[in-house]
């Protein structure tokens, strides 16, 4: 079993099995351009050591492992904005598990408001 089977395994079991959040730091070399991944062009200037994201149950991801071999695709909320995203396997570098609360040093309202909603995605 290869490092992307382990990590689709961990998300899956953690987020259906185990009801519990996953957090997640996507390297952004490997997560490829907005237009390949979906995520917005700010997220990368911000987040540029690292994107953090929370993956959690009770939200409505519409998680789809199998589809992209190299990848996992999901509906991702940035702000008030829902836009399908493309996660290659490749840029999880760091994986936690948690409950909604926990926070990160990364979860800061300065860096929230950066994050500009883009074209393309609808209001939730």
């Amino acid at each position: 079993m290869n490092s992307s089977d382990l990590k689709k395994q961990w998300i899956r079991t953690a987020l259906e099995e185990g009801n519990q959040g996953v957090k997640v730091i996507l390297d952004t070399t490997k997560v490829g351009p907005p237009e390949q991944s979906g995520l917005p062009q700010d997220i990368y200037r911000v987040f540029e050591k690292g994107i953090p994201l929370d993956l959690m149950p009770h939200m409505p991801l519409k998680l789809d492992y199998d589809s992209d071999p190299d990848a996992m695709l999901l509906d991702l909320s940035i702000g008030t904005m829902v836009g399908r995203c493309r996660i290659p396997w490749k840029s999880i570098a760091v994986l936690g598990i948690g409950i909604a609360g926990v926070g990160w040093a990364h979860d800061t309202a300065e860096e929230a408001k950066i994050i500009a909603p883009r074209p393309g995605l609808k209001l939730v």
